[in-house]
């Protein structure tokens, strides 16, 4: 069976479209794999970063605890100086007044103290991984962290 010259021309013509489709399926198929790599790039990156967040979330949440400490210390104190100086004096009102004023501080401090202690957090940082979870002192962990998974 003998072609004519019309179907050689079509099947040439088809030729080369199939070619530049070819061509452009390999065009597309290397930008993909640039973006895959840009993409596996910035992953990378990411990750890098979030180490390093980490540390600094360590390092701020023991930074936190002392001055945890350092206030519940300081309001102790504070509320025993007003105590003392108000023991021996009656609660007549504008004493009480004072009294008031002079222990709020105490009482805020405490307040403030309480709050963080009873704070539930969401476990966004750890992501219900209670290794990481456990990393970070003075939370209340996640669920799995307190169950013991």
């Amino acid at each position: 069976m003998t072609l004519g010259n019309d179907e050689i021309e079509r099947l040439k013509a088809d030729c080369a479209r199939h070619e530049r489709n070819s061509d452009l399926q390999m065009e597309r198929a290397i930008r993909a794999e640039a973006e895959i790599e840009r993409l596996r790039e910035e992953v990378e990156k990411l990750r890098e970063r979030c180490e390093a967040y980490k540390g600094q979330v360590w390092a701020g949440s023991q930074e936190i605890e002392r001055l945890r400490a350092v206030l519940k210390e300081c309001a102790d104190d504070l509320g025993a100086l007003v105590e003392a100086s108000y023991s021996s004096i009656g609660r007549h009102p504008a004493m009480q007044r004072r009294y008031d004023r002079d222990i709020a501080p105490v009482l805020r401090a405490q307040e403030i103290l309480n709050e963080q202690v009873t704070r539930e957090y969401d476990c966004e940082t750890c992501r219900d991984d209670p290794e990481e979870c456990a990393k970070v002192p003075g939370l209340r962990y996640c669920e799995k962290t307190q169950r013991g998974e």
